[in-house]
């Protein structure tokens, strides 16, 4: 058999005979009794012109190469465990090699004829035969040196640059995670990194998301007029099912670890550090470029059920998700450890603002996959977002030009596209950390226009609002509010308060939830009263808004307060929720509204509106509703949120002037004020 193989190997055929040559190698390997013959084969398969001419660049080959080792490492390991030397006169099963014989006669046949990239692929499977899932097979002496020439034809091969040195990364992305510490650190982590980065995006990975873009061909749409992709479609089968199966993509959550392992340990000086997060950003711009030319990026996450045929919605349009959060999922990773490292490394945070400006264009590109999957719970993410902001604001005026570089071409209305919507999503979530580093007219024009259609979505509603545009409500007002409370928006907040103060009671609670009206409330309340300098040029804008909040109250609906839920949220038109599970109507919403910014109010406004607000307590006809309300006002009172004097006088109020008769057992004012003693006269009593 062994001479049928080796002429096998020099032979023309057909590719497909190739699975049926590397069998019985396989066979071979874990039979052969005599070592030389083992180090003919292993090195016979590696310059095989059958089986690798004119697929030296297979990936899927490549794998294979490693399966064949793994396979034959795992039957050599098991034969030998299986071996009782107790049980004089039974040979030994297999070949009868002993383990570190046979790796040493197959690592012998790595040799100066083959190449250093195919030599990993052997010393991987061997690796992961011998040694994963905590088996023990070779002995420590034998398991070190298999690692350090794995680690040699690693850097070697990486010395050159070819395209095969991605079978180098394949091989060490298979065998990471039972290497040593030892052999990790002698790595060429710059190189390794360099080329992983590049595999993962390039035609061994994600093809820079070209497939994005091709797949649209093959969608159609049908007379109800949704969208129409079917299971055998060639855009389905060969672009997201292909990309799926090829070796990295499939196994790319260990590539990621492998690549950030790379940049963590990485020379601060290398040129990773200025090539790769520059071939992100560019890969990024590919992936949404891409998705933009797609049909489905117009479409609203919560109308897919609507807008997709049954066959799209539950087998192609899940598929090609899933490969949009492995694209997500391997760059925020990649650029977490970049992160790290020019946040702790003083010879690379000279650069960090240069740094942040692309990593930040990077999250803003593929936002649209963010949004599939909420970065709230996404840890990374925000990591990177947040320290990317941090960076950024270092140096204004960078971030003033990227502000401009993703600033929303359709300024005054909300546009149509979804992905439109969700890119100016994320830009008001991070043009909010910025009034602060800007002028009055910069603010007005980066900021406040931009928010502008979303804060005045129930007074223009240029479109149909649907439950995922929640967010963009909420982040416009959340922006808007950012910029008031900037300490150099004084003028332009004094002036800008009264209109958007109207423009938040028309908004709730049609496009606002009840925790953002309570928290938009407080906020401006807090940015009327001292010691904000807009308390100095408009000293009684906050006692307005208390009182319109007031008024407000007494004419607001007694039902609670209904609105969609996002998509992958249980239910439909459910009451919504506060935290604490209770439910709340807009009269309870606004009375807590009240209760919210007490903590805001001067000791002689506290004196005022106390009695005022638990007043409106009272008002509440709901019971439940008006217990979370008294609990709320008790909370603010005693939970610490006011300084000395505030807490001074609610005790006060609570104590002898009657605050807890009122609040508790709803006694009006007019009554607490009767000095004790004084005769209580009825209609129509003479006081004579």
């Amino acid at each position: 058999m062994l001479k049928t193989v080796l002429e096998a190997y020099h032979r023309e055929h057909d590719p497909s005979f190739t699975p049926k040559i590397l069998g019985s190698t396989v066979s071979l390997l874990t039979t052969l009794s005599n070592p030389l013959n083992v180090h003919l084969l292993t090195s016979q398969l590696l310059r095989s012109p059958a089986v690798w001419s004119g697929a030296s660049e297979d990936a899927g080959l490549w794998l294979k190469t490693i399966s064949v080792f793994n396979s034959a490492s795992i039957t050599v390991r098991k034969q030998n465990e299986g071996n009782d030397s107790s049980l004089l006169g039974y040979p030994r099963p297999g070949g009868g090699l002993k383990v570190d014989e046979w790796v040493i006669a197959v690592v012998k046949g790595c040799d100066e004829h083959s190449e250093r990239w195919q030599h990993c692929l052997v010393l991987a499977g061997i690796l992961l035969g011998m040694e994963s899932q905590d088996a023990r097979g070779m002995s420590r002496g034998m398991r070190a040196k298999v690692e350090g020439a794995l680690v040699m034809a690693a850097n070697t091969s990486l010395a050159i640059p070819t395209v095969a040195n991605i079978a180098v990364v394949l091989a060490l992305n298979h065998a990471f995670g039972v290497l040593s510490e030892d052999a990790k650190r002698i790595l060429d982590h710059g190189q390794l990194g360099h080329v992983a980065i590049e595999a993962t995006m390039g035609n061994y990975g994600f093809s820079m998301g070209s497939f994005i873009g091709s797949i649209k061909t093959d969608m159609r749409y049908t007379r109800d007029n949704k969208v129409d992709w079917v299971e055998k479609s060639v855009g389905y089968q060969h672009h997201v099912k292909g990309i799926q199966a090829r070796p990295l993509v499939a196994s790319m959550g260990g590539l990621a670890v492998l690549t950030a392992y790379c940049v963590d340990h990485c020379p601060p000086n290398h040129f990773l550090f200025h090539a790769s997060v520059s071939s992100l950003h560019a890969f990024s711009r590919s992936v949404v470029d891409n998705w933009r030319a797609n049909p489905l990026s117009v479409i609203d996450q919560s109308e897919l059920q609507a807008r997709l045929t049954p066959e799209t919605a539950r087998v192609t349009y899940p598929a090609l998700v899933t490969l949009l959060k492995s694209i997500l999922f391997t760059t925020v990773l990649t650029l977490k450890s970049f992160t790290s490292r020019f946040v702790a490394e003083p010879y690379l945070s000279i650069r960090s603002p240069d740094v942040a400006f692309q990593q930040l264009h990077a999250l803003y590109n593929l936002y649209f996959i963010t949004m599939l999957i909420g970065s709230g719970h996404f840890k990374e993410h925000d990591f990177v977002f947040s320290t990317s902001l941090d960076m950024l604001s270092q140096r204004p005026a960078s971030a003033q030009q990227f502000l401009h570089t993703i600033f929303p071409k359709q300024i005054g209305s909300i546009p149509y596209s979804a992905l439109n919507r969700t890119l100016d999503l994320f830009y008001l979530n991070t043009a909010e950390h910025f009034p602060i580093l800007f002028t009055p007219t910069q603010t007005k024009t980066l900021l406040l226009d931009v928010a502008l259609p979303y804060t005045t979505f129930p007074l223009k509603s240029g479109i149909h609002p649907t439950p995922t545009m929640a967010q963009l409500f909420e982040a416009a007002h959340s922006c808007t509010l950012a910029a008031f409370a900037a300490p150099n928006m004084a003028d332009l907040a004094a002036k800008s308060i009264p209109h958007y103060a109207s423009i938040l009671f028309t908004s709730f609670p049609v496009s606002l939830s009840v925790r953002q009206f309570r928290y938009g409330f407080k906020a401006l309340i807090r940015i009327s009263t001292p010691p904000s300098r807009v308390a100095e040029i408009s000293p009684l804008v906050a006692e307005e808004l208390l009182e319109f909040m007031r008024i407000r109250a007494e004419s607001a609906s007694i039902h609670p307060v209904r609105r969609q839920p996002l998509p992958g949220q249980p239910g439909t038109g459910q009451p919504e929720t506060e935290a604490q599970g209770e439910e709340l109507s807009e009269q309870a919403a606004c009375v807590m509204a009240l209760v919210d910014s007490l903590s805001c109010l001067s000791p002689r406004q506290l004196f005022e509106w106390l009695p005022l607000v638990a007043e409106a307590v009272n008002c509440i006809s709901d019971q439940a509703m008006r217990a979370k309300c008294t609990q709320e006002m008790w909370n603010v009172m005693e939970a610490g949120e006011m300084d000395v004097d505030r807490s001074a006088a609610c005790v006060a109020w609570w104590t002898t002037r009657g605050g807890r008769q009122q609040l508790l057992h709803g006694q009006r004012r007019e009554d607490l004020t009767t000095m004790s003693g004084a005769l209580h006269g009825g209609d129509g009593m003479s006081r004579l």
